[in-house]
């Protein structure tokens, strides 16, 4: 008998734990955690290059299409919904370069000319203007579009001027030939707004050409306040709104940023046989250089950098990382990228609450409270 009452004591206590055990719910993912596909950005909407926001606005620039947001006709306060516009994107769904996205216009590169529309109305052709260089120099031979990994082909300025790369022909040879001089456009807009309700109307003021920049190769652009920076293979150069050129520093940036309005640079600088990866940081809008940080990983040379928010991210394939700035260091920590693998990054932006990430195969979005989330590592 003893041993009867051991066995049915034994028997309910593995019984009493068993039905603990189903007690204790599973711990469900919690879907803000990894980057979701947005559902109104396939097919044709599907291939995305550039992006800007703000508390105001979203626009997501693609091949093929543009998307604004919020809906202004419907006043919505939500996040996503965009209004798509067609038939105003890259010539022939190019994939090359990234467009100029500025808060009231966009800009797109066609074979001889620029188109300029205007954000709050992209389908009226009245509000737009088309820039044609060849109007200014009749030497005009192509576009100097840098590739959309490492930054806009073309950019503006807080006055509502452009800085445009372009290449002319040499015609001192009976059948004109490529020029190896590197020349720019400084385009001035006139953006009007009859009232409030009216969209905005662009115009062209002036083109002017800029003597040429004694450099063969274009590597990349930036602006801060009234002024352009250009990094070519010889060094960087600022242009100002009248037009005048100034070198600046004498070794090649390979990428030109601003964060919370200052302006820094990745520069790649030659001594006794080796490289240094140096970034430098200009405060009188790139008149005079500081270096911060020197013997960097060559990697922050490949990143794109870009301030979402209040925050300076960098982007490189599939990858983000948080960029911080110190006195005398510059680190990176790798934000976690579930959802977002094989899936190259172009832009990105937030939106209100919510980060969006453009890509060549689509629109993932995540809440703003997730994004900073460090990646795992194995």
């Amino acid at each position: 008998m003893p041993r009867f009452y051991c066995l049915l004591l034994l028997s309910l206590l593995v019984t009493a734990c068993k039905e603990r055990l189903i007690e204790v719910p599973e711990p469900k993912p919690d879907p803000a955690q990894s980057w979701q596909v947005h559902p109104d950005f396939l097919f044709d909407r599907k291939v995305q290059l550039n992006s800007y926001g703000d508390d105001k606005v979203g626009i997501l620039v693609g091949s093929l299409t543009t998307s604004v947001a919020p809906d202004s006709d419907a006043q919505s306060a939500t996040d996503s919904t965009f209004v798509h516009y067609g038939g105003q994107a890259t010539p022939d769904g190019s994939t090359t370069y990234q467009p100029l996205v500025h808060p009231r216009y966009i800009g797109f590169v066609y074979s001889n000319f620029i188109k300029l529309i205007a954000t709050a109305n992209p389908i009226n052709g009245y509000t737009g203007t088309n820039v044609y260089l060849a109007a200014a120099d009749k030497d005009f031979a192509s576009f100097e579009l840098i590739n959309y990994a490492v930054g806009e082909s073309f950019v503006s300025n807080q006055r509502n001027q452009l800085l445009i790369p372009y290449r002319t022909y040499d015609r001192s040879y009976n059948t004109p030939v490529l020029s190896g001089e590197l020349k720019f456009a400084l385009v001035s807009l006139a953006v009007e707004q009859t009232s409030p309700a009216a969209p905005s109307v662009l115009s062209t003021k002036q083109i002017q050409t800029l003597p040429a920049i004694n450099s063969s190769f274009l590597l990349n652009l930036g602006s801060v306040g009234d002024y352009f920076i250009v990094s070519a293979t010889n060094g960087v150069y600022r242009i100002s709104p009248d037009g005048t050129s100034q070198k600046t520093y004498s070794w090649p940036m390979l990428r030109v940023f601003t964060y919370n309005n200052v302006l820094y640079g990745i520069t790649q600088e030659y001594s006794d046989g080796s490289t240094d990866y140096k970034l430098v940081t200009s405060t009188d809008a790139g008149i005079t250089w500081t270096t911060l940080a020197s013997k960097l990983s060559s990697s922050y040379g490949f990143l794109k950098y870009k301030q979402v928010g209040d925050q300076l991210i960098a982007m490189y394939n599939n990858q983000l990382f948080q960029v911080t700035i110190g006195p005398t260091a510059l680190t990176t920590k790798e934000l976690d990228d579930a959802g977002l693998y094989g899936n190259r990054i172009t832009s990105v932006m937030k939106f209100r609450n919510t980060v969006y990430v453009s890509t060549l195969s689509g629109v993932f979005i995540k809440p703003w409270r997730t994004f900073l989330t460090e990646k795992k590592t194995e």
